[in-house]
């Protein structure tokens, strides 16, 4: 032991030595993970990612409706606009689905990167 733990009793040196060498297990099992995600993390990426999905597909038609019924309510041409938004609110949804499934949601279009 070095100067800073001589004032220390056997016990806790030994105490000392147990919490290094822990330190050290740990520091080999980082090391054999070398970054990889562990599986509750990756089950817990691949809930959010299918959460993320079922909103887009839910919220898409649901602002639609919503948009059209009240286009609908100011222009008083009653189906029109209901019908028109919740199918281009459907398609969104489902486009925005499609991207966020294919890791393309943060890029602008469906342009490849270079």
């Amino acid at each position: 032991m070095d100067q800073a733990h001589n004032h220390l009793s056997a016990e806790d040196e030994k105490k000392l030595r147990q919490l290094e060498k822990f330190g050290q297990r740990i520091d080999a099992a980082e090391e054999k993970l070398d970054g990889k995600p562990s599986v509750i993390a990756q089950a817990n990426r691949d809930s959010g990612l299918a959460w993320r999905v079922m909103v887009d597909i839910i919220a898409g038609p649901a602002v639609g409706l919503l948009v059209g019924y009240a286009l609908d309510k100011a222009t008083g041409l009653s189906p029109l606009f209901i019908l028109l938004c919740f199918f281009l609110g459907m398609g969104g949804g489902f486009l925005n689905a499609y991207k966020t499934a294919t890791k393309k949601s943060n890029a602008v279009g469906f342009k490849k990167e270079k």
